[in-house]
């Protein structure tokens, strides 16, 4: 599942506080089509794990980026920092304009691939689940001026904009999410996110 099933700032929460964490048990926003289908996932495990008596649980991801990330016919467009890293990359091959880019206030709960990955494999390992559903998310919010100023510093040229429509890159107060409480997982997977998108950045630009 993923952070896409809370309400985003704007909604129910106009003015959120990156500071105020979303817990497991917030009030959802099923009102659009990628929200429900993820919903309904969380509720097809645990009607399984009543009927198996199996241990199953759910995970809701956060903002998700990495190295790995590719365009594909089902997945056609890149994450925010995807589509950073493919600007770096062909202004690198030679030159481009300047990315323009809108939004910088905007911020998500981003997670690394790495760190997600670390985190699921500790939880499969972990001898006991304490819940049947679980957040997983970097810890923090972290803003596009944050996650943009990451890949300049890796070299690529980019101007700040102030209308989203006419940005490569723009970022509505809709784009938004709180950040998750990850008490939960980081309690039973025992383990904790980098969240340094500079450092990450330097993985992916490499």
């Amino acid at each position: 599942s993923s952070s896409g099933v809370y309400a985003a700032p704007g909604t129910q929460n106009p003015q959120p506080d990156p500071d105020v964490l979303v817990g497991e048990d917030a009030p959802l926003a099923l009102d659009n089509l990628s929200a429900i289908p993820k919903h309904s996932a969380e509720l097809l495990g645990a009607r399984y794990r009543v009927l198996s008596g199996k241990a199953v649980a759910s995970i809701r991801l956060g903002a998700f980026y990495g190295p790995v990330e590719r365009r594909s016919p089902s997945r056609p467009h890149l994450s925010v920092p995807g589509r950073l890293l493919a600007a770096l990359q062909a202004q690198r091959l030679g030159p481009q304009p300047p990315l323009t880019v809108s939004g910088g206030a905007i911020t998500r709960d981003w997670i690394y691939a790495d760190d997600a990955a670390l985190a699921v494999s500790r939880l499969f390992a972990a001898p006991e689940w304490h819940y049947d559903l679980y957040n997983l998310g970097g810890g923090r919010a972290i803003s596009l001026r944050e996650l943009v100023g990451a890949f300049v510093a890796r070299g690529l040229q980019a101007v700040w904009v102030n209308d989203s429509a006419q940005a490569d890159i723009g970022m509505a107060q809709s784009n938004g999410r709180q950040t998750m409480s990850i008490r939960r997982i980081a309690r039973d997977a025992d383990w904790q996110p980098v969240s340094n998108p500079r450092t990450h950045v330097a993985e992916m630009c490499a």
